[in-house]
């Protein structure tokens, strides 16, 4: 099963806006249970699409500046 790439506020752009694949991007936290509950789910559809799509995971909390950039307002 696929690790998911951590991206932060540093690396947003250059790992998921500029990246050429289309890029889920999971916006989670540690308070979240359904955010761990996701997370498996999240691993097999990489293993799945690896090469078509890239998924990756930015601690909300952690990284705000794009959590705000693109109004995550609550989690999941």
């Amino acid at each position: 099963m696929a690790q998911l790439d951590d991206v932060t506020d540093a690396n947003f752009d250059t790992e998921v806006v500029a990246n050429e694949l289309p890029t889920l991007v999971d916006f989670w936290g540690d308070h979240c249970p359904a955010c761990r509950r996701i997370s498996p789910i999240l691993r097999e559809l990489a293993d799945e699409y690896h090469g078509r799509v890239r998924i990756v995971k930015i601690h909300a909390t952690e990284n705000a500046s794009a959590a705000a950039r693109y109004g995550v307002m609550a989690m999941p």
